[in-house]
């Protein structure tokens, strides 16, 4: 499985701090998922601002050196890549290119994010190195149907499957209390508010529905700068409250869902 490792705090200019949905993905996968058919074993790669040294090119090779060596002595059958795409793609071209290299077969996992807009909108380059990754791995996960449709239709990699997020069984509630019983409608954001999120939509969107009914909406995650510039201007008025409270333990995160009617 490999995918981003742990950080004891995050990291300034790192997606999320470093510490978003792709590393609560790979704690997903690896602290609750098990299947007597195979094992999944880590192999970790770097995260901006880990090293003093952390420029481009030397993370790249610290991150190609971690997988070739670990190909060498756990000798993987299968693959499983959290695809970042992005700024990612290099590593991750080279990475699909070793394992087939290698004879190891390949799974290339896109989660929710903005690949179809990147993948149109991105330099040749990228293009290709993404379009090889898709077309050259043995199976295409995607967390969104439009996905799989674009992997199939536009990439023509056949073997691209509905792969929908999923909640680890141990953090669903088995009870939850009443919603919608309170003079005010109590809406959760958690997650790293930045733009291609729709964050500055769901905050216009709430100033407008508030007409209607008291809002108030909580966020819990880190704010992309813009983001953070942009809301520190913004009128909500006076039927929209607005709690910003950063980032949180994931435990706290939890709880929270309790105290709110929509998320």
């Amino acid at each position: 499985l490999y995918g981003p490792g742990h950080l004891k705090k995050a990291k300034k200019g790192a997606y999320g701090g470093g510490m978003g949905g792709y590393h609560r993905k790979m704690g997903l996968y690896l602290n609750f998922f098990r299947s007597g058919h195979f094992e999944m074993v880590p192999c970790y790669h770097s995260i901006k601002g880990q090293y003093r040294i952390g420029f481009f090119v030397v993370r790249f090779l610290i991150d190609i050196f971690a997988f070739v060596r670990a190909a060498f002595t756990v000798r993987p059958q299968v693959v499983h890549v959290l695809a970042q795409y992005r700024r990612a793609m290099p590593r991750e071209f080279a990475l699909v290119w070793l394992a087939r290299l290698f004879g190891i077969k390949v799974v290339y996992e896109l989660k929710a994010g903005v690949f179809v807009d990147w993948y149109k909108s991105t330099n040749s380059v990228f293009r290709g190195m993404a379009k090889y990754c898709v077309q050259k791995s043995d199976a295409v996960l995607g967390q969104g149907m439009p996905y799989v449709d674009f992997v199939k239709s536009e990439l023509n990699q056949q073997n691209a499957f509905f792969h929908p997020n999923f909640v680890a069984r141990p953090e669903i509630p088995e009870q939850v209390r009443e919603k919608l019983d309170a003079a005010s409608l109590k809406i959760l954001f958690v997650g790293f508010a930045y733009r291609d999120k729709g964050v500055f939509e769901m905050i216009e969107g709430c100033k407008i529905a508030s007409d209607t009914v008291p809002i108030e909406l909580t966020m819990i995650g880190m704010e992309h700068v813009d983001f953070q510039e942009w809301m520190d201007t913004f009128d909500t008025g006076d039927r929209l409250k607005v709690h910003r409270l950063g980032r949180m333990p994931h435990d706290e995160v939890l709880k929270a869902y309790d105290r709110h009617d929509i998320y």
